[in-house]
Parts: C-alpha cells; sequence; structure tokens
C-alpha cells in the first residue's frame, strides 16, 4: 500500500455515537474510557470493526452513488445477526469528505474482512476489547 495513503488512513478520526457521547477511535491507541462507554451503550463485546461502503478502493463517488451504496449496507446491517451502532470516518485536515459506515460488534474478523471486500475497500478497522483498533489491509500492498 501506498506509504501516503497508509498514513492517511492512520490519522484519520473513527468516530462513533454512543448515546450522548461521541467516542473517536485512532489506529494503534487504546482508549479505555471510550471502551467504557461502548460497553454502556451496548454491553458486553468481545470485538468490533469499522467498515464503510463509500468511496471503494480510496475513489471519491459522488453523494448519489455513496447514498445508494449506504442504504444497501444498513438493509445488510438490519437484517445480520449483529449489534451495531453508525461510524463516521473522519479527515482531521478536512481534506477527503466523511464516510458513514458502521462499528459492528461481536462480528467474526474474517466476515468483517469479506464485508469490507464485497464494499471494495482497501482496509477496515478492528479492534478486540482491552486493546487498540488495528488497521487491516484488504487489497495487496
Amino acid at each position: 500500500m501506498a506509504a501516503d495513503l497508509e498514513a492517511h488512513y492512520r490519522r484519520t478520526e473513527y468516530c462513533v455515537q454512543a448515546g450522548a457521547r461521541r467516542l473517536v477511535f485512532s489506529i494503534d491507541r487504546h482508549d479505555a474510557g471510550a471502551e467504557v462507554a461502548l460497553t454502556a451503550e451496548t454491553g458486553d463485546f468481545r470485538q468490533w470493526a469499522i467498515v464503510t461502503p463509500c468511496n471503494p478502493a480510496s475513489v471519491a463517488l459522488c453523494a448519489e452513488e455513496n447514498a445508494a451504496r449506504l442504504e444497501n449496507f444498513r438493509r445488510w446491517l438490519e437484517t445480520s445477526p449483529y449489534r451495531w451502532l453508525d461510524s463516521r470516518n473522519r479527515d482531521p485536515d478536512g481534506v477527503w469528505p466523511d464516510e458513514p459506515g458502521a462499528l459492528i460488534l461481536d462480528i467474526p474478523l474474517a466476515a468483517a474482512e469479506a464485508l469490507g471486500r464485497q464494499y471494495g475497500q482497501n482496509a477496515i478497522v478492528h479492534a478486540r476489547y482491552g486493546e487498540p483498533p488495528r488497521l487491516l489491509w484488504l487489497t495487496e500492498a
């Protein structure tokens, strides 16, 4: 993966609304307070993944295309066996538009990777309870 693209993904803020609290997850940084707030909102969990259906392969799509992809993704979420919260991947520099998606609780890692690939994503974010979120590449370097 190109170093500049990886650096951009690592700088991204992975935001989740948990009740009245906005949680911000960062790659390779464990935030115990955010984890406690997430648990308070959702109940116990072992792991989670953040997946977005928007802008596959880091190619910006028009708003209508992203909206259609998001609608399809949400239909999948609503029929899935997983608990989930809306998420938003945010570029702190404001260069790239926010990407809506979902933080999906207790989805097996292989299923999360398959979902990311289904939507053409370069990577997903994954964390186990008590550990920092990791960036997992789904495409070849």
